[in-house]
C-alpha cells in the first residue's frame, strides 16, 4: 500500500472529474464556485436570492461573488433582476437550462458514486468514511492549533 496518501486522492480526484468530463463541453462547465452557486439557487428556489445572500454563504466578497456572477450571466446561467422590494438590490434567478444541466450532471455524479462503490463492504464504505472524517478533523485541528508549524501542514 502507497503511504502517501495525498497522492492518492488526487488521483482518485482526477479520475473522478476524467470521468465526470467525458461528453461534456469542458469550455462551458461552471466553475467550481459557480457550482456552488447554482447548487445554492437550486436549493433555495423558492425563495428570493440576492448576492448579498450568496455572499453571506460562499464567504466571498463582493467584489469577487460580482465577477462571478457578470461571467454567469454573460454565459446565460443566471438572470439578475431588479428586486420588487428594494430597487438597490438585485434578485438571482437561475435559467431552466442551468437547472437541467445542474440535474444531469447530478444523475451523472450518482452513477460514478454507484460504480465507484461497487464491489466494497458496507463495513469498509463505514469505515472509509469515518477515516476521511478523522483526517478532515486532524487538518482542522493542526490548523487552528499548530499556526506556523510547518510539519503539520
Amino acid at each position: 500500500m502507497n503511504d502517501d496518501i495525498l497522492t492518492e486522492m488526487s488521483h482518485l480526484h482526477h479520475v473522478i472529474m476524467k470521468v465526470m468530463s467525458q461528453g461534456c463541453d469542458i469550455k462551458n462547465t461552471p466553475s467550481p464556485t459557480q457550482t456552488r452557486i447554482i447548487c445554492y439557487l437550486i436549493n433555495h428556489q423558492n425563495n428570493d436570492v440576492y448576492q448579498k445572500d450568496l455572499e453571506n454563504h460562499l464567504s466571498l466578497s463582493r467584489a469577487t461573488l460580482s465577477n462571478v456572477l457578470n461571467t454567469m450571466e454573460k454565459k446565460k446561467i443566471v438572470t439578475r433582476i431588479i428586486s420588487k422590494k428594494d430597487s438597490r438590490s438585485k434578485q438571482i434567478i437561475l435559467n431552466k437550462e442551468a437547472i437541467k444541466k445542474h440535474n444531469e450532471a447530478m444523475k451523472k455524479l450518482i452513477v460514478i458514486n454507484n460504480t465507484m462503490i461497487s464491489n466494497i463492504s458496507k463495513k469498509d464504505l463505514e469505515l472509509f468514511s469515518n477515516i476521511l472524517e478523522q483526517m478532515k478533523n486532524n487538518l482542522l485541528e493542526s490548523k487552528t492549533t499548530n499556526k506556523g508549524d510547518d510539519k503539520h501542514v
